[in-house]
């Protein structure tokens, strides 16, 4: 597969298999193959991952909910930034699961002035999906939940509970990636999501 394939494979992961969809084409895709492998994630991703057809190709993936954490958070309109706010979906995430949950989280609609639902999947985790798909040279595009994949089909607006390429300062996409149902963990310092995260608390 050329470094500039257009194929994007569609992968979703379930508890005991996993199915895809591969896409070809930039302007009007049409899928061309369809598949699923058995087994628990670890085992469905490593043969998944072993498939040269799939090198070079651009990914999205959608997990199933048993797989990530969700919590509603209340709308809050001191907050002055989307990085505030994600600082009381954190404290939230802590609230209900504990100290001890290590989950990267995302909002689901980030500075709409209403009660979002946050999203987070396990930190760890997350970084084992990053590590196995650059190990198979696959450009991942996003990953979402199940959930949020549902309602953003159902909603044409589109939701912003996924994976997108991090943009540096200049635009341009670099090759870290962050989540939006889930992932890279962020300083917060400002005052105003201190305040929000004792009221969680």
């Amino acid at each position: 597969m050329s470094r500039l394939s257009s194929d994007t494979v569609h992968l979703a992961l379930y508890p005991g298999h996993a199915v895809f969809a591969r896409a070809r084409g930039w302007l009007l895709p049409q899928v061309i193959e369809r598949g699923r492998y058995p087994g628990a994630p670890d085992e469905a991703l490593e043969a998944a991952m072993a498939e040269p057809r799939w090198q070079q190709a651009r990914l999205r993936v959608v997990v199933s909910n048993l797989f990530v954490r969700f919590a509603i958070v209340p709308a809050d309109t001191s907050l002055a930034s989307a990085a505030d706010e994600l600082a009381v979906a954190e404290a939230r995430f802590r609230q209900v699961y504990g100290a001890q949950a290590k989950l990267d989280a995302r909002l689901s609609d980030p500075l709409s002035g209403r009660p979002q639902v946050a999203a987070g999947i396990a930190a760890d985790a997350l970084a084992g999906l990053r590590a196995r798909f650059a190990r198979a040279r696959l450009r991942l595009l996003s990953l979402e939940p199940l959930f949020a994949r549902a309602t953003t089909s159902a909603a044409s607006s589109g939701g912003s509970s996924r994976i997108q390429p991090r943009r540096s300062s200049a635009g341009k996409a670099s090759s870290s990636v962050t989540c939006s149902g889930a992932l890279t963990s962020q300083k917060h310092s400002s005052a105003s999501a201190r305040d929000s995260a004792r009221k969680a608390s």
